[in-house]
């Protein structure tokens, strides 16, 4: 490219000695019409591209500076100071915190939550340190079933003075009378021939050597493992109101080789 400061120059500078009106004798340089006209066609072909090409580079120039300056403008008006974004991003991650503990307690109060199972009584079906989701939504739209595993609280508390919570099979439901005789369950004097979950004939009969007639929300329940579960055999536990079960056994999470429902 051309550099047209130093061309104006050397134009001014020719002109000068083209059309000089008074020149010193010892640097007399007569130029005649036909190199004056030379010089001219140079020099207009010169100022001609210039002309040219600042009209391109004006236009050019112009919609370059519109877009850069909009786009500055655009993130002036965009730009936050340090501490104003990092409160604002502490107030968001705080939002998140809050919402993500609101949704986390409505589901574990409402809907569902995990627990750990402690002990053997329910063997086989579940062991010591299973991981499960209890199901809590089912109930307040639906009775408890025959066979459900279902979770509730005692009146005894652990070592630490929490309530303690067992998990138990459902198998008298409200109205029924459940008798226990020779290891085996009556349901109404008729042998609970459907039972298929007991680990074993049970050894103790408990409270239900006699027939118990339960109420309109109670529930008779017994751990699997007969012989190794303290139930509704025993007046520690007795019979389960529906308003103090807790929630239904529905998933196991560990171990990943048993992952998946419960019957």
């Amino acid at each position: 490219m051309y550099d047209y400061e130093q061309i104006e120059d050397s134009l001014r500078f020719c002109d000068r000695k083209i059309y000089l009106s008074h020149i010193d004798d010892h640097n007399t340089k007569k130029y005649s019409e036909s190199e004056k006209k030379r010089w001219e066609d140079i020099a207009n072909d010169i100022l001609k591209e210039k002309n040219t090409q600042n009209e391109t580079e004006s236009v050019e120039d112009e919609v370059s500076y519109i877009q850069v300056a909009a786009d500055y403008r655009k993130r002036a008006d965009e730009y936050v100071p340090f501490y104003k974004r990092t409160i604002c991003n502490l107030f968001v991650l705080v939002f998140c915190i809050v919402i993500a503990f609101g949704v986390a307690g409505l589901i574990t109060n409402y809907v569902a939550f995990q627990s750990t199972v402690e002990g053997i009584s329910m063997q086989p079906v579940l062991e010591n340190n299973d991981s499960i989701i209890i199901d809590k939504f089912s109930y307040k739209i639906d009775s408890p079933k025959r066979y459900d595993i279902v979770v509730f609280p005692i009146e005894d508390t652990d070592v630490d003075g929490k309530k303690r919570y067992f998990i138990k099979r459902i198998i008298g439901l409200p109205g029924e009378t459940v008798f226990i005789d020779d290891g085996r369950v009556y349901i109404n004097g008729a042998l609970l021939k459907s039972e298929k979950y007991g680990k074993e004939l049970m050894k103790e009969a408990g409270t239900a050597s006699e027939p118990q007639t339960l109420a309109s929300d109670e529930y008779f329940v017994l751990g699997d493992n007969r012989n190794m579960s303290t139930d509704s055999r025993s007046e520690t536990v007795g019979l389960v109101r529906k308003e103090d079960i807790t929630g239904k056994a529905v998933f196991r999470i560990w171990p990943f080789k048993k992952f998946g429902g419960l019957n």
